[in-house]
């Protein structure tokens, strides 16, 4: 005791020998896998306030990985007319709030991309397939794309507003699960296709009297024109109400004049569309196209003439002659044969030549491809 009587405390360290861990031999756990770690199982220590661990098996299963799922797609029809984008939203399948979250490491748990507001713009001429690189990219950390998810992307699209399903598909990561649905799909609005009647020609259209003229014809009339109705015929001095299916006559002068000459054809509408007011799709100057007084069809309205030939309207275009199998004359080369090749068929070939001294000449009427004079020198 102190001088007051009261107690002195005498403090005393004593070691106490360690009593060793009390493992739960009959109550091993079993710790999940997570995404970056395997499942492993361990003993707890009973010791009040011992939080050693005893691994009695390290590796009961593997990691799980991170594995990403489509959670959310809001609004999920993507259109022209949306007032949002389309967001879509990936989670990690092993990430959840709270107790049983078995998503860890440096990945994040979730990713989002977006999507804007898009309509596609086609033709009847159209498949899904040839408008593919219309869809729109989404925006995100990783690359994505859209894909059809259609079972015939190589139809020919139908006229019309069409909602098509599409697949969500992360291009950067084997870990993403490609995403479809049935309400997940994108706006397509299809017109008909516009006929485009550019390279069209009348053919044989100045028509001789007394001749051999080939019969006339319409060439380079678009895909989706599927007949020719009728031909018709009117002098260009004439009225609407001369127009006729019976073609001038070209075995005498009575019919010879300047005609028009009109040809009604037939479309398919369901498809195709007749455009009068686009310059880049009328036939060339000289034609007129109109629609026809019948839903489906049209009209090209052209020159055509019956007339006698003269002199002008003789056009020969010779083609390259040959002399001998030769472009020259082979000079001082006896020739037993001499050979001129590439003439027009019908034509009339006159030789001349020198032999002793003396000109010769020889004709070849109604020569073909070759003619030939022999014993010429």
């Amino acid at each position: 005791m102190n001088s007051e009587g009261e107690p002195i405390p005498f403090y005393v360290d004593v070691i106490l020998p360690a009593t060793g861990h009390d493992w739960d031999e009959d109550n091993p756990i079993t710790v999940p896998a997570t995404c970056e770690n395997p499942s492993y199982t361990y003993q707890a220590c009973l010791n009040e306030g011992c939080e050693e661990r005893n691994i009695t098996n390290a590796h009961v299963a593997d990691a799980l990985g991170h594995q990403y799922v489509a959670t959310r797609v809001e609004p999920p029809a993507i259109k022209g007319d949306n007032s949002n984008l389309t967001t879509v939203t990936y989670t990690c399948k092993n990430y959840q709030k709270g107790e049983g979250n078995l998503h860890d490491g440096e990945l994040p748990a979730i990713y989002t991309w977006t999507i804007p507001p898009t309509t596609l713009y086609a033709t009847t001429s159209d498949t899904l397939e040839s408008i593919a690189s219309q869809l729109p990219k989404p925006v995100g950390s990783h690359a994505a794309t859209l894909q059809w998810e259609e079972d015939n992307t190589s139809a020919k699209l139908t006229a019309g507003e069409y909602d098509y399903h599409v697949k969500f598909v992360v291009t950067a990561g084997s870990n993403f699960t490609a995403y479809s649905a049935e309400d997940f799909t994108i706006r397509v609005s299809v017109s008909k296709t516009k006929l485009d009647f550019s390279d069209v020609r009348f053919e044989n259209a100045d028509r001789w009297i007394g001749g051999n003229t080939p019969e006339f014809e319409v060439t380079g009339l678009p895909e989706g024109v599927e007949e020719i109705i009728k031909t018709e015929y009117r002098l260009k001095s004439g009225t609407e109400d001369d127009w006729t299916t019976t073609s001038p006559k070209e075995d005498d002068i009575s019919d010879e004049g300047q005609y028009l000459v009109r040809v009604t054809f037939a479309y398919k509408d369901d498809t195709h569309q007749l455009v009068t007011t686009e310059d880049d799709l009328l036939p060339p100057a000289g034609y007129t196209l109109a629609a026809g007084s019948s839903v489906g069809t049209g009209t090209i309205t052209g020159d055509y003439s019956v007339r006698q030939m003269t002199m002008e309207d003789i056009v020969v275009t010779p083609q390259k002659l040959t002399f001998n199998g030769t472009s020259e004359n082979p000079n001082g080369s006896p020739q037993s044969t001499i050979r001129l090749g590439g003439v027009l068929a019908h034509s009339k070939v006159t030789f001349t030549w020198t032999e002793d001294d003396e000109e010769k000449t020889a004709v070849v009427e109604d020569s073909g491809d070759n003619s030939t004079v022999n014993g010429a020198y």
